[in-house]
């Protein structure tokens, strides 16, 4: 029996090669090699087959770290539902059993879903490296998704759907958000293939505003807490246009980031207690520390 011990490699002179520093299998031109792609970006992908593929990007697991390439923990809402539903909507499309089932005749839709981790940078690496050197499967094949895709749908958060829209526009894929509300989506110029289901920043302050002037409270006076980034910017601007028309005073204004000291933000509202109505325009996983807050007779 050949003692495999023995093996080593060497350069042309003879000289032993060390790790890392050795040679690698070289792919055939026009040929995809799983050595090229990067593994971690299909460590948590949905796949489903077909002769068109619509993709999905979902936040199954929170940010939770300050390396924005990194997932946290799972998310106990708005995370492992949103893969079902869309299994669920491609289910019934390819059994002909919802209501646009007849548009793609002779065509089975295939779903790819990736988890954002509600991470902006992670969730544009991924879509850009799938584009770019398709899907590698367990079997170490690969599928071309690129020339299959038809459409997006997702994000969940206005900041990733920034990041994910910059990519997409490029390449001509439509984009549908289930979530993203921000104002500066609606830019035509900027973001010509991204459409949403939900309705944008300005309109929703519109309607806090009438809440507001109708309040038992005192109307006159809020607080505001926003989001970091792209969603809570852009809700803070819309909302200090409309204060400004309703004629109502904004106290304070907090901005939250992930880490952020809830007690902090505990002792700040309390420094307004004359401005009983507090407005969020938060991350949904930011929502569940300031409902304890609430809970805790601020």
């Amino acid at each position: 029996m050949m003692d495999k011990s023995k093996i080593r490699e060497y350069d042309n002179t003879g000289n032993e090669l060390l790790w890392p520093n050795i040679n690698y299998a070289q792919c055939k031109e026009s040929r995809r090699c799983s050595s090229c792609i990067l593994q971690e970006v299909y460590d948590k992908v949905y796949f489903r087959d077909g002769d068109l593929i619509v993709a999905g990007i979902v936040p199954v697991n929170d940010g939770g770290t300050d390396d924005p390439l990194a997932c946290g923990v799972i998310r106990t809402s708005n995370g492992n539902e949103l893969v079902e539903a869309m299994e669920y909507a491609v289910t019934l499309i390819n059994n002909k059993t919802a209501p646009y089932g007849q548009l793609f005749p002779g065509k089975s839709i295939g779903l790819l879903i990736l988890n954002s981790c509600d991470q902006p940078l992670l969730a544009q690496h991924k879509l850009l490296s799938i584009l770019n050197n398709g899907l590698l499967l367990d079997n170490k094949t690969s599928v071309n998704v690129k020339s299959k895709l038809i459409g997006l749908a997702g994000p969940y958060s206005s900041s990733i759907s920034v990041a994910v829209s910059d990519v997409l526009s490029k390449f001509g894929y439509v984009q549908v958000a289930y979530a993203s509300t921000a104002v500066d989506l609606s830019d035509r110029n900027k973001y010509p293939y991204f459409t949403r289901v939900s309705t944008p920043d300005n309109r929703q302050t519109q309607a806090m505003m009438r809440i507001i002037k109708h309040s038992k409270y005192n109307s006159e006076y809020i607080q505001f807490v926003y989001s970091k980034g792209t969603y809570g910017e852009a809700g803070r601007d819309a909302l200090r246009q409309e204060a400004v028309k309703a004629e109502v005073c904004i106290a304070q204004e907090i901005e939250v980031d992930d880490g952020e000291n809830f007690n902090l933000i505990k002792e700040k509202l309390r420094k307004y207690p004359f401005a009983k109505i507090v407005i969020l325009f938060l991350r949904s996983h930011q929502v569940e520390p300031i409902n304890r807050i609430r809970s805790m007779g601020v």
